[in-house]
């Protein structure tokens, strides 16, 4: 079978690196991805023959969303940017691609193992996208939008991603597998750092642990479209057993509600959420400026931000020593290295 020029690029970005790496992948300029981790051998369910655990984050392919499907006088956005992947069929046969590279059986099957949702926005949440994922796929989505995603009556598993209280002493990270997540293999866990208020509930993060090599030390990665409050990213350093940061998703730009507040907390707060959570890359993500259009559209303003300006003025300051600031474009992957 001949080697398309997608394979090709995959089979050399995953051969980059000796063990197999976790890699991130940018299915559209907006704030969906594809994280792809490295399976243990040794595990009994998922080590035969595949060799990554596919996670979908924040699936929005479609041309547009509204925002209340019943009112799109309310509001509608759309990408000016078409997604690199326009259909979940689309993200199955990037992921068979990924397999192939990475020496998987030929006619292994294509799968998407997990989707997380960590927001009930469409944008987020985006149902003409996520009903297209096959039905026995876990969804996991935030407590504010289990409704919602069981009234589509699609998949057969919706599971509430759990958060960790601020007020605990010690956040073992393995009790969001084995007590709240029974859909995940036991070495990777999904959980939340909460927002302050779940209305309209747009400063959250979303922990995607895990340990491949059955070592002390976990790693993660953070999903932080909006921004999240700084003492409360500090929670992933109260981890037992800890865990390293290897990238946080973060928004550059800013974007403001008049009337209302802050959506996008942009890359001045981003550099401190990166800092605070120890991430070794930071990762832009959510920038795209969308078209908006209805009535939300007049009190909305979206205003684009440096990233890599921001970490070179830390660095100048002597602060965020080996971190990295990355821009992944559409459709492109990213090897997250030790």
């Amino acid at each position: 079978m001949a080697v398309t020029k997608r394979q090709s690029y995959l089979r050399t970005l995953i051969s980059s690196t000796a063990p197999r790496r976790p890699f991130l992948t940018h299915l559209s300029a907006d704030n969906s991805w594809l994280l792809s981790v490295p399976i243990p051998s040794a595990d009994p369910k998922y080590g035969q023959g595949k060799k990554y655990f596919h996670v979908l984050l924040d699936a929005w392919l479609t041309p547009s969303n509204t925002a209340i499907a019943s009112a799109p006088w309310f509001q509608v956005q759309s990408h000016i940017e078409t997604p690199s992947c326009q259909s979940i069929a689309d993200v199955l046969d990037l992921i068979t691609d990924i397999e192939i590279a990475a020496g998987s059986n030929g006619d292994i099957k294509a799968q998407i193992d997990a989707a997380v949702a960590g927001h009930m926005a469409a944008d987020h949440m985006n149902p003409e996208t996520l009903k297209q994922v096959d039905p026995s796929v876990p969804l996991f989505a935030v407590a504010s939008a289990m409704t919602t995603a069981r009234s589509w009556k699609h998949f057969e598993n919706v599971v509430q991603i759990p958060d960790f209280s601020r007020e605990d002493e010690s956040i073992d990270w393995r009790t969001a597998s084995s007590t709240e997540a029974p859909h995940l293999p036991p070495w990777l866990a999904v959980w939340r750092i909460p927002p302050r208020s779940e209305f309209p509930g747009l400063h959250w993060g979303i922990c995607i642990v895990f340990d491949v090599d059955g070592s002390e030390q976990a790693e993660c990665v953070i999903q932080v479209p909006h921004g999240l409050d700084i003492d409360d990213a500090a929670m992933v350093k109260k981890t037992s057993p800890s865990i390293k940061t290897l990238a946080l998703l973060h928004t550059t730009k800013e974007s403001f509600f008049y009337g209302w507040g802050v959506a996008n907390m942009g890359a001045g707060h981003g550099i401190q959420v990166a800092k605070a959570v120890g991430a070794k890359y930071w990762l832009a993500t959510h920038d795209e400026l969308v078209s908006t259009t209805g009535l939300n559209a007049w009190f909305l303003k979206d205003v684009p931000r440096d990233g890599e300006e921001v970490l070179k003025l830390e660095k100048e300051n002597g602060e965020a020593e080996g971190m990295e600031f990355v821009t992944i474009g559409n459709g492109n992957s990213f090897v997250l290295e030790l």
